[in-house]
């Protein structure tokens, strides 16, 4: 009886640490516009004519991001399925009864040198688009990002008028409670 009640007690203390593994190994990794947006976003804005006009960016400067762009885009992407696979395989291991401490620790360890080596691409590629721009183009960038930004941000408000629980509001700010049935 003895010997049951330490499997099982072993066997959940297992099962909690892959669990905890698991969730560790996860949120190491950044959402999908987290972890690779900016390079995206960057790529978006260099390409919008109305952007290049209020920038003033030369000829040059727009060949020079379209470059590094292309070149991001390509070492992303295959960094990107690295990841994929290293998480894809932390996974498998994790589901694999048999799988001993130290292979779930190499799976782990290789989805953490995957995601740091995607961050470090894009952050380079970042610095390399930035060393492009003027001090005043960057300074414009930031107040196009942001404008931009805020733009997005508004499109979940909740629209005028509306108040959780109370129905909506009418035209002096007092609540609507009557209902119908």
């Amino acid at each position: 009886m003895k010997i049951r009640k330490t499997t099982v007690v072993l066997a959940v203390l297992d099962v909690l640490g892959a669990a905890a593994a698991s969730l560790a190994a996860t949120t190491v990794v950044m959402n999908r516009r987290g972890a690779w947006g900016g390079a995206s976003l960057m790529g978006r804005l260099i390409d919008d004519p109305s952007v290049q006009e209020q920038l003033k960016l030369t000829p040059d400067q727009i060949t020079r991001l379209h470059t590094i762009r292309d070149q991001a885009r390509d070492s992303i992407r295959e960094m990107r399925a690295t990841s994929i696979r290293a998480r894809a395989d932390l996974r498998a291991t994790l589901l694999d009864t048999k799988a001993s401490r130290q292979d779930i620790e190499k799976s782990a360890a290789a989805v953490r040198e995957a995601t740091s080596a995607l961050s470090q691409e894009v952050t380079r590629r970042l610095l390399d688009a930035r060393d492009v721009l003027s001090v005043d183009q960057r300074e414009e960038l930031l107040s196009i990002v942001q404008e931009r930004a805020g733009a997005r941000r508004g499109l979940w408000r909740r629209p005028p008028g509306f108040r959780r629980g109370n129905g909506p509001m009418l035209e002096d700010g007092a609540a609507d409670d009557t209902t119908t049935e």
